[in-house]
C-alpha cells in the first residue's frame, strides 16, 4: 500500500474506532430485548410473561392475560417484525404443557372415581321394575366385602319416593346397620315396599363405611294406573253421634266401554243412612247406583252421609263395582268412631 494512503487511514481510525464503539454500547443487553439468540437462557426471553402479568403492547401475545407457553427450542423470534415465528416441523399444543397442572386436573376429576373403585365394599340390588296399587315390591340387597381386612360400622341407607310405603311407618328413609362384615363375607337385606300411588317411584340405595364414599345404587318401579280406579274422599275418624260425609269417585282407565255398570257400598251395622247421590237405591246395608254404560275415561262421582250411632274401631265401608254381573274393581274404607267429649278436658261420656 502507498505511504500516502496508510497515512491517510491513520488519521481515519480514531474517528472509525468512535464509532464501532458507539454501535457496540447500543446493542448490549438491557431490560427490554430487541432480540434473543437461541442460546440464551430462557428466563432472558421476551415472550416469557408471569402467570398474572398484563403483556405489554409490543408483545405477540397482544392484549390478553392468558397463561403463557414457555419459549422453547422449537420457537424463533424475528427481530424485525416483532412475532414468533414456529418451526412448521414443531409439533404445537394448545393447553399449557406443565405436567404438575395437569396432573392436578386429572386427579380432581377422578377422584370419586378412584374414591368409590378403592372402597372395599360392593352393594348390589335387584330391580322389579314393576308393580301394581297395593303390591309389595321387593329389593334383594347384597353387601360384599371385597377386600382381605374385616370392615365393621357398615350401614345401609334407603330413601324411597312417597308413592311408595313401608307399612307400620310414616318416614321415607329407613336405615339398617351392619356391625361386621368379614373379608369376603356377603350379606343380604331383603326389602318390602308397598305400592300405595301408580307414576314412577324411585328408591336410592346407600352403602356408608367411614372413610369412604358412599356407594349409591338406585332402583326405579313404573307402577301401571288401575283400568278401573276407586278413590275416597272423607273422614278417618269421627265421634259416636256425629255425622260423616264421604266423596267416592269412579275413572274408568281401561281402554274398553264398561256396559250394565253398577256400584255397591256396603256399611256396617254402626252407620246409618241419612243422604245419597241421586238414583240410589237402599238395600239392607247397601246403597246400589245403576250407572248403565261407563265410557273410557268418564269419571263419576257419587256423595253419601251416615251417622255413627255407636264406638266401633274401625267401622267398614266396602265398595263393588261390576259390570254385566262380573265385579271388575273394588275398594275399602276404614272409619273410627270414637267417644264424644263437649269440652276439652271433660271426662268421656258413657
Amino acid at each position: 500500500m502507498p505511504h500516502q494512503e496508510i497515512t491517510l487511514l491513520a488519521r481515519r481510525w480514531p474517528w472509525a474506532v468512535g464509532v464501532v464503539l458507539l454501535c457496540g454500547c447500543q446493542s448490549m443487553p438491557s431490560q427490554n430485548y430487541s432480540a434473543w439468540r437461541l442460546s440464551d437462557p430462557a428466563s432472558s426471553s421476551p415472550y416469557r410473561l408471569p402467570l398474572a402479568a398484563t403483556p405489554n403492547s409490543g408483545s405477540p401475545t397482544g392484549g390478553t392475560n392468558t397463561l403463557q407457553k414457555p419459549a422453547g427450542p422449537e420457537t424463533k423470534t424475528n427481530a424485525d417484525s416483532g412475532l414468533a415465528a414456529t418451526d412448521p416441523n414443531a409439533t404445537t399444543r394448545e393447553k399449557p404443557d406443565s405436567p404438575e397442572l395437569s396432573s392436578t386436573n386429572d386427579s380432581f376429576a377422578n377422584s370419586n372415581e378412584r374414591t368409590r373403585s378403592n372402597s372395599p365394599v360392593k352393594l348390589t340390588v335387584s330391580d322389579p321394575a314393576k308393580g301394581k296399587i297395593d303390591d309389595l315390591v321387593s329389593f334383594r340387597t347384597t353387601v360384599t366385602n371385597t377386600g382381605k381386612v374385616d370392615l365393621t360400622d357398615l350401614e345401609v341407607i334407603c330413601d324411597f319416593d312417597p308413592e311408595l310405603i313401608f307399612p307400620g311407618e310414616t318416614t321415607q328413609q329407613l336405615q339398617q346397620p351392619i356391625d361386621r362384615l368379614d373379608a369376603g363375607e356377603s350379606r343380604v337385606i331383603t326389602l318390602a315396599l308397598k305400592v300405595q300411588e301408580f307414576g314412577q317411584p324411585c328408591v336410592l340405595f346407600r352403602l356408608r363405611l367411614h372413610g369412604f364414599e358412599d356407594v349409591v345404587e338406585k332402583r326405579c318401579l313404573t307402577i301401571d294406573p288401575p283400568p278401573l280406579e276407586l278413590s275416597w274422599q272423607g273422614p278417618e275418624e269421627r265421634p259416636v253421634n256425629s255425622r260423616a260425609e264421604f266423596v267416592l269417585t269412579l275413572l274408568n282407565r281401561s281402554p274398553t266401554e264398561l256396559r250394565e255398570t253398577e256400584l255397591i257400598v256396603a256399611y256396617d251395622p254402626s252407620l246409618a243412612v241419612r243422604a245419597g247421590s241421586a238414583g240410589v237405591v237402599r238395600r239392607p246395608q247397601e246403597l246400589v247406583w245403576n250407572l248403565g254404560l261407563l265410557k273410557v275415561n268418564e269419571r263419576v262421582r257419587i256423595e253419601m252421609e251416615f251417622e255413627c250411632l255407636e264406638v266401633v274401631d274401625p267401622s267398614m265401608l266396602r265398595v263393588q263395582l261390576r259390570s254385566q254381573g262380573t265385579a271388575v274393581a273394588t275398594s275399602e274404607h276404614r272409619l273410627n268412631i270414637t267417644r264424644s267429649t263437649d269440652i276439652i278436658g271433660r271426662l268421656p261420656t258413657e
